[in-house]
Order: C-alpha cells, then sequence, then structure tokens
C-alpha cells in the first residue's frame, strides 16, 4: 500500500513539471512575425513558424537553477538556419522575453504561460 501511495504522489507532482507557454516574436525589421508554445519548466523543447512559413524547433534550459533568471537554448530551422538564444525568467516563474539572430537580423520574443 505504501508504495501505491508513493506512486500516486510521484504521478501527481512530475504532472505538474510540464507546463506550456505561448511564445510570440518578431525580427528587427517587423516584417517576419513568429508564434508557437514552449512545453517545459526549467527545461524543455519548444515549436515557432512564422508568418513567411518558416518553421522552427529546439530545446531550452535555464542556466544554474531558476534564481539565476536566465537561461539559454539552441534552436535549428527548416530554412537551414541555426544558433543559440537567450532569455530572461521574470520572478513569477510564468513568463519573460529574448532574443537571438535568425539569418543574420534580430529577433525578440516574450512568452507567457498558458491558462
Amino acid at each position: 500500500m505504501r508504495f501505491l501511495v508513493l506512486v500516486l504522489v510521484t504521478s501527481f507532482a512530475l504532472s505538474g513539471c510540464k507546463n506550456q507557454y505561448e511564445i510570440t516574436g518578431t525580427n528587427a525589421s517587423g516584417t517576419e512575425i513568429f508564434k508557437g508554445s514552449a512545453l517545459g519548466f526549467q527545461a524543455g523543447k519548444f515549436n515557432i513558424e512564422s508568418n513567411k512559413n518558416r518553421k522552427c524547433n529546439g530545446r531550452f534550459d535555464s542556466v544554474n537553477d531558476l534564481a539565476s533568471g536566465y537561461g539559454k537554448g539552441d534552436f535549428k530551422c527548416t530554412d537551414g538556419n541555426e544558433g543559440t538564444f537567450w532569455f530572461n525568467i521574470e520572478k513569477n516563474y510564468k513568463s519573460g522575453n529574448g532574443a537571438a539572430y535568425i539569418g543574420g537580423e534580430k529577433f525578440k520574443f516574450i512568452y507567457g504561460k498558458q491558462t
């Protein structure tokens, strides 16, 4: 019985570890708008797509721990662009912003927890 309770408690705790976040962003010239989502909390994966049909995906991780307030990730796009991005984590741990360079142009994004 104790084992069953432990399994149920562990399952309940782990189910809360996967959080989904909306991502929106634009390039510096404002001609390309990205939307998508990320799944994870301290680490996870994401997918975004632009109004120009460019699709990118990748992984992210908070650096050290959430208290440091930032993280980084890597992305790869269908058009061959790839790179690293950095992001800030707001103190509420539910939103933030970041930046990357895609095709030599700066791309800024924000993210927030989906309700």
